[in-house]
């Protein structure tokens, strides 16, 4: 009978799967490395299922990597999550999530790491993948008896480790070029291509020299048609079988060292459960509760009997008061309503004025806006009206490029009466990386900008003589 291994590494990128096995808890033996090829439209459950099936049987530890997990670093406002459990900052990232890649913030499982602030940005390292397509491969590995240690993006697995790989500056997977930062951590990330110009920009260098003086770089194992430039000399190539080996065991040495891992992994949350005994002593307290409130409510019942008609005759005087001081504060209440109404609709006129007299001139300044902020991999189809102002809709390729132009667009609207609303996209999951993206991005009508500033004060500020007091 075949042994079972301590540990399974799993590797799924775009067209293989790739899994080593490793015996001993320091995985410093290879058991066994196994490839496959997966489908044009295979998806990452499939390549997990192929990869369980490549040899039996799995280790009792799994971790898989995948180039299908969404892999990105996003900044949101600092002040905006200072004070944030961890619930509620998980909750904020997944809908800051749903907007890049298209996954439903109800149906997204993510793992976060705090990459600190920049100016007034908070940055967190994000993966991302659907629950369903989490509990499947969750699933798979128990019936194979497995356990699913984590999911992560590959990138960065083997940075700041102390295996036997150099850890890389430079991490490219298929289109996909990161730049690692010291200590193993994802600095930024660019899905350009090295075919592309702007790549070094996106990942913050000067330019395309500057960038090659990081070294080494990593290339994953499927061909690519971008080239290294040739100033390189220094890459560790996974189409390599035995540099292949070394980064599979590297990630095996620390699968289970959670403390060591400066990368988000996405891993299974445990339950809390109470005890039998915990529950019986609840349940007991509860009743001893009950006895001690029904006594002390006959005793209250008895006293208040004896109150009732000595309150009674008090009580009238406090009722009157009452009765006038209602009256008086609906009438302070109408006459603030009133102000209110007539500032706003004041308002509104301006607004209507503004927006009828300088609609022509609105629309042909948003064209050259759009023709002036619009990327190549991105198409506007259409520009309607509605209720609440104009709708911008069309599709991308890449699923940055809509929220981007939109966070261009901002302060450019702004002066045009425009305000304007985060892009929302729907992914069509025609492509691996769930692309492309269908967008629509509310530009709202708010008037003239002295009368947005307006809008905001509902009442008229308060006299200094009136904060001092006596």
């Amino acid at each position: 009978m075949i042994k079972r291994p301590e540990y399974t590494v799993i590797l799924a990128t775009d067209s293989s799967v790739y899994r080593g096995d490793f015996a001993g808890r320091s995985a410093r033996s290879i058991a066994h490395v196994d490839m496959a090829d997966l489908n044009v439209d295979g998806t990452l459950v499939e390549a997990v299922r192929l990869a369980i099936e490549l040899s039996q049987p799995i280790g009792r530890k799994v971790a898989v990597c995948s180039t299908a997990v969404w892999n990105q670093v996003i900044a949101v406002p600092r002040l905006s999550v200072a004070d944030l459990g961890e619930s509620e900052l998980e909750g904020a990232l997944k809908f800051e999530a749903e907007t890049l890649v298209g996954i439903d913030a109800e149906n997204a499982v993510l793992s976060a790491v705090d990459l600190g602030d920049a100016q007034d940005q908070r940055r967190f390292w994000v993966n991302v993948t659907e629950l369903s397509q989490w509990q499947s491969i969750v699933d798979l590995i128990s019936d194979a008896r497995g356990k699913l240690v984590w999911l992560a993006h590959p990138v960065g697995a083997v940075s700041g480790s102390k295996g036997v790989l150099h850890p890389p500056q430079i991490e490219i997977w298929g289109n996909s070029i990161s730049r690692m930062a010291g200590g193993g951590t994802l600095q930024s990330t660019s899905e350009a291509g090295l075919n592309s110009p702007r790549w070094a920009t996106d990942l913050g260098f000067a330019s395309t020299g500057s960038a090659t003086t990081h070294q080494p770089w990593l290339l994953g194992p499927d061909p690519t048609d971008d080239q290294i430039p040739e100033s390189i000399n220094e890459v560790i190539k996974l189409s390599d079988e035995r540099q292949l080996k070394l980064w599979l065991q590297t990630v095996a040495t620390g699968i289970t060292d959670f403390a060591a891992q400066k990368r988000p992994l996405i891993r299974q949350q445990r339950r809390a459960s109470s005890s039998a005994a915990g529950l019986f002593a609840k349940v007991a307290a509860a009743l001893l509760v009950i006895v001690f409130c029904g006594w002390h409510m006959f005793w209250l019942n008895g006293r208040n009997a004896r109150l009732v008609q000595e309150i009674a005759a008090s009580k009238q005087p406090a009722i009157e008061k009452k009765k006038y001081d209602t009256l008086l504060q609906s009438v302070l209440t109408k006459r603030t309503q009133t102000k209110v109404e007539a500032t706003q609709a004041k308002l509104d006129a301006r607004k209507v004025q503004f927006l009828f007299g300088n609609q022509r001139d609105r629309i042909q300044r948003l064209l050259k806006l759009l023709v002036d902020l619009r990327t190549s991999d991105l198409v506007v189809k259409e520009i309607a009206l509605n209720e609440k102002g104009t709708v911008v809709s069309g599709i991308s390729l890449n699923g940055q490029s809509a929220p981007n132009m939109a966070n261009r667009l901002r302060d450019m609207a702004l002066p045009l009466g425009w305000k304007i609303h985060p892009a929302t996209q729907s992914g069509e999951m025609k492509m691996i990386s769930g692309g492309p993206w269908k967008f629509t991005i509310l530009l709202e009508d708010v008037g003239p900008p002295d009368a947005q500033t307006e809008a905001q004060v509902s009442l008229p500020p308060v006299s200094r003589t009136a904060r001092a007091g006596p």
